[in-house]
């Protein structure tokens, strides 16, 4: 039960771009209605989580799902989780790998790439001093990943830790 009602927000007084962030953020869309409730708010952080999803590097659009699946589970956040897993699946991601991401994704059968970006997500979610030079160093030269993967990889985790906060603070 939501905590806080969020009515459609009125689009008329907002930019072109900022009309389109809030668009494209429909799988979002109890959320971005709370979010629109302070426009100025509103539109970066849709931006920056549409960017954080878009932006060209060398992580696919299922490993960043995966990522934003996993800081929803790990959170207790299951509306979040539910959306991130529902566009696995729509991705082609085979229904006995996000029901076993749901469960636990150390029980799903993921490429071992896939694993490590996952265990580098529970670790900056859970206890982000462990992570060290080495922790990056590994990802980089084991998993092939640059300082921009690395980037966005980290800025879909905060993000992702943002929404599930704000998700379960207001009741979503």
């Amino acid at each position: 039960m939501a905590h806080l009602d969020s009515p459609e927000p009125d689009l008329t007084t907002w930019t072109d771009a900022d009309r389109a962030a809030y668009e494209g953020a429909a799988r979002l869309a109890s959320m971005r209605r709370l979010l629109a409730a302070c426009p100025p708010l509103a539109a970066p952080f849709l931006r920056a989580y549409a960017a954080a999803f878009e932006a060209e590097c060398g992580l696919t659009r299922v490993e960043r799902e995966l990522v934003a699946a996993v800081v929803a589970i790990t959170n207790r956040c299951p509306t979040l989780a539910e959306q991130h897993l529902a566009t696995l699946a729509e991705e082609g991601v085979p229904p006995a790998v996000t029901d076993a991401v749901r469960r636990d994704y150390r029980l799903a059968r993921l490429e071992p790439r896939s694993r490590a970006l996952l265990d580098y997500t529970v670790l900056v979610n859970d206890d982000v001093h462990l992570v060290s030079k080495a922790t990056l160093d590994e990802l980089r030269q084991t998993h092939s990943l640059e300082t921009a993967d690395l980037v966005v990889l980290t800025h879909v985790i905060g993000l992702g830790n943002h929404l599930s906060r704000m998700f379960t603070a207001f009741g979503q």
